[in-house]
């Protein structure tokens, strides 16, 4: 069609009509455009492939497969006054994306048969008011054929929950205050069982480095576990600060050292001084070599010293203790002479894996009036 500009212009043929009539045989041709140099292709060129390209999925009729469930706990509180109560969290994970509906179960590792969980949406389930245990936990999955996995068990896991111990008191610090008051701090406790019924407990030992809680004694009251500060006696000193949940299990222990500096100037008017000799009436202990101990099988004994100590006038005095101590289970020894290799007593704590000996020293006080000629009663103190 020279007209449009084409010579030679090569088209293909897609359709053709014909049609006859009064002016004879007409064709009618339907052509597309085409040029070798533009659409050189050829069938012997096409490579077949997949309508869909190469799975990666797993078959929606194959059975799925799950993991084995984790399990994790935490506390929680009650509204209904209840208490502190145990939660477990399971948790399973899979590859299979067909998979609409998740089932776990849980037994007791002596029982026979499991107790099986609702059906959920999530791969994980919420297990309230666990009992502490030994259990093993299953989990399986449904896909939206509705064919389900396997159950898949995890093995024996042990639930703690209130009688697991407490972690430390973090951020444990001291300050003096007016010469007479150690001020301490720390972080609130992470353990709900120790914040709701649990304590914090105080000890002090007379070294700055060193302090083991067996070489201390309590000093001031328990606070609650829920509060952050305690105001105890300033000495000089580590002091050292012990969480207890609500059933009594103690968390380890931490310290801070502190130096009982004072603006206050202050003189020494007298002093008892009992040790070495330890002279004085006893009841359920004994003294040698310069130390005071308890008798064997005695959990409680009592101390008197042996003077008073007379100040000639009343007025305001500061009293100071100044006590070692040492708690400690009698016969810990692995061998001693004349004896045969080892000598392990089968209840000694040392033995058990257990050396958190525990024990206590109160010293107590009381005033005499010269007016009346009659003493007060005794009271404890620990400054």
């Amino acid at each position: 069609i020279p007209r449009r500009g084409w010579e030679a212009k090569a088209f293909e043929v897609t359709a053709r009509a014909v049609t006859v009539g009064p002016e004879g045989v007409q064709v009618r041709l339907t052509c597309l455009e085409t040029g070798p140099a533009i659409f050189d292709w050829r069938t012997s060129e096409e490579t077949p492939k997949p309508a869909g390209g190469v799975p990666t999925l797993p078959s929606p009729t194959a059975k799925p497969r799950v993991s084995a469930p984790t399990m994790t706990e935490e506390l929680y509180e009650t509204r209904g006054g209840g208490g502190v109560k145990t939660r477990v969290r399971l948790a399973a994970t899979t590859d299979n994306p067909f998979i609409d509906a998740w089932q776990f179960s849980w037994r007791p590792i002596s029982a026979p048969e499991a107790t099986v969980r609702g059906l959920t949406d999530t791969p994980e389930d919420l297990i309230d008011d666990m009992a502490p245990g030994t259990y093993v936990f299953g989990a399986r999955g449904r896909n939206t054929r509705g064919m389900w996995s396997d159950w898949v068990y995890a093995g024996a896991a042990a639930v703690q929950g209130e009688n697991a111990p407490p972690v430390a008191i973090t951020n444990l610090a001291g300050q003096s205050a007016g010469g007479a008051v150690a001020m301490l701090r720390w972080d609130r406790h992470p353990s709900l069982d120790v914040r709701q019924g649990g304590w914090i407990e105080f000890r002090h030992a007379g070294v700055l480095t060193g302090a083991t809680w067996r070489s201390s004694v309590v000093i001031g009251k328990a606070v609650s576990g829920g509060v952050t500060e305690a105001t105890l006696p300033l000495k000089t000193g580590t002091y050292l600060a012990r969480p207890h949940d609500a059933k009594g299990n103690p968390g380890p222990v931490s310290s801070v050292a502190l130096r009982a500096a004072s603006l206050v100037p202050m003189a020494e008017v007298a002093r008892l001084d009992e040790a070495p000799g330890f002279a004085g009436t006893k009841a359920g202990c004994s003294a040698a070599g310069g130390v005071l101990s308890t008798d064997p099988g005695a959990t409680y004994a009592l101390y008197v010293f042996t003077g008073v100590m007379d100040l000639g006038v009343a007025g305001p005095v500061r009293l100071v203790s100044d006590v070692e101590i040492l708690i400690e289970e009698r016969r810990d020894l692995m061998f001693g002479p004349g004896t045969a290799a080892f000598w392990t007593p089968p209840d000694g704590l040392f033995w058990q894996g257990s050396t958190d000996a525990y024990g206590d020293l109160d010293t107590q006080v009381r005033v005499h009036d010269p007016a009346t000629a009659t003493w007060g009663p005794w009271q404890s103190f620990d400054a």
